[in-house]
């Protein structure tokens, strides 16, 4: 959590003086002792304060880390917790609980997820130039955004160590109402205009998706990775347990909008969108028909009773297929591309992967098509894109997958010339839209659903 800086210096804080400074009158094994001890008293301090976080909070597997590797503490993608056991020796219980969870947080709010996603449509953001400039600031949006709301909980601060904060950026044009990622791009405007070093953090890969030297292997005995799986059914968990304690006084407002989006959304448009899918799924799962292939079970009666006739069997074709065009033109915001990360995870809770899920980025053209073949491809989809607008290039795109999907869903901003007939073989094709204003231009053969902000 301490600030670095462009070169990946820290600069000379209190903060960093705990990481680097060993007492005397211990050794070395005795102080790594003594945080390991701490770090587990400190999960039990979170789980006494905020017990609707311990579900997530236990989760996550404790490695100590080397000093000169990470300065106080951090988490990877696969969950995996790796302290400073100096900077922990330095904080008491209490203040060490508040890193736990501000660390608990980038997991709950999926920074590294957003920020793949936000780096993959923008080309403004020339990684290739200093990943290091645009991966710290973005920690730094998303260290903000986090600490507004770990105040509301009433934590305890560490005293060598003052959180970053939105006030602290006000002159880049940064407040506490912001999103990361428009805070985000408030920083790198503001900053490169006016050429300064950026104040960088690193909180870990769980930030911001890049793998870190440090990291331990996926397969490790004593911290396995846990992949997106696991991790999704301690979210669920979490957030059921947020939602029953919402009328507790330490429930943050952020938290619980997190909840209540995750286990009963409230926006009409994802209502809309469940019930054109799954009135299209089980027109398609539920038609049956008649097929030779195979002799009806009724067959041996109608030998018994001397007929020759042959009964065929009944039919019933396997599960949907479905198809998901996402628009990666130049119009579409990191924020609607979000929702449509989203909107593709609760398709695959919908249908299922069993016959698995294709999704095929398109601009002017469309891109290769991708099948996800488990949840966790969903972190590795590249939306590629960027140019002019047809959807119609996806749609026609999506016909050519073999074996063909039985249902396409387009999610769009609208702006985008449409086919005039629908591709043959295609049952159903559902567009939802994020501007209300481009629902007149969608032909009838289009089932449309409004994506409300």
């Amino acid at each position: 959590m301490p600030a670095r800086n462009r070169r990946g210096n820290s600069p000379q804080t209190q903060a960093e003086k705990p990481a680097t400074i060993e007492p005397a009158t211990r050794t070395d094994e005795q102080i790594r002792e003594q945080a390991r001890l701490k770090m587990l008293a400190a999960r039990i301090c979170l789980d006494t304060q905020w017990p609707y976080l311990a579900s997530l909070c236990y989760s996550l597997r404790l490695v100590e880390a080397a000093p000169n590797d990470v300065p106080t503490m951090a988490v990877d993608n696969g969950w995996r917790m790796y302290y400073n056991p100096y900077f922990v020796d330095a904080l008491n219980v209490d203040e060490l609980a508040t890193v736990v969870l501000h660390e608990c947080m980038h997991c709950i709010l999926q920074h590294a997820k957003r920020f793949r996603s936000l780096i993959s449509i923008d080309a403004t953001l020339n990684m290739q130039e200093d990943p290091e400039y645009f991966h710290g600031l973005w920690n730094v949006a998303g260290d903000c955004s986090i600490n507004e709301t770990l105040h509301e909980m009433g934590v305890i601060w560490p005293a060598a160590s003052p959180p970053l904060r939105f006030a602290q950026f006000s002159r880049y044009g940064l407040h506490a109402n912001q999103i990361t990622e428009t805070a985000f791009f408030t920083l790198v405007e503001s900053l490169v205009q006016a050429e300064q070093e950026p104040l960088n953090c690193d909180c870990g890969s769980i930030s911001d998706g890049a793998a870190r030297a440090y990291e331990i292997p996926k397969d490790d005995s004593l911290a396995p990775h846990a992949d997106s799986d696991q991790q999704d059914r301690v979210m669920d968990t979490l957030a059921g347990a947020i939602a029953a304690a919402r009328d507790q006084g330490n429930v943050p407002s952020a938290l619980k909008r997190w909840a209540e989006d995750r286990l009963d959304p409230k926006i009409d448009w994802r209502r809309q969108l469940a019930v054109n899918l799954r009135r299209a799924i089980a027109f398609v799962a539920g038609r049956r028909d008649y097929s030779y292939a195979r002799p009806s079970r009724r067959q041996s009666a109608m030998q018994t009773a001397g007929s020759t006739v042959i009964l065929p069997a009944m039919r019933q074709p396997a599960p949907p297929r479905v198809a998901i065009v996402a628009d990666t033109s130049g119009s579409i915001q990191p924020a609607e591309l979000n929702q449509f990360i989203g909107e593709i995870s609760g398709m695959i809770r919908a249908v299922g992967l069993s016959q698995g899920i294709f999704v095929i980025p398109c601009d002017a053209k469309a891109h290769s098509v991708i099948r996800l073949k488990s949840s966790a491809a969903i972190d590795h989809i590249e939306f590629v894109g960027g140019g002019g607008t047809d959807m119609g290039a996806g749609i026609f795109a999506a016909a050519e997958i073999n074996p063909k999907p039985h249902i396409v869903v387009v999610l769009t901003d609208g702006y985008t010339p449409w086919p005039d007939r629908k591709p043959r073989g295609i049952e159903y094709v559902i567009a939802a839209l994020t501007d209300p204003d481009t629902q007149r231009s969608v032909p009838d053969w289009i089932q449309t659903v409004v994506i409300a902000d």
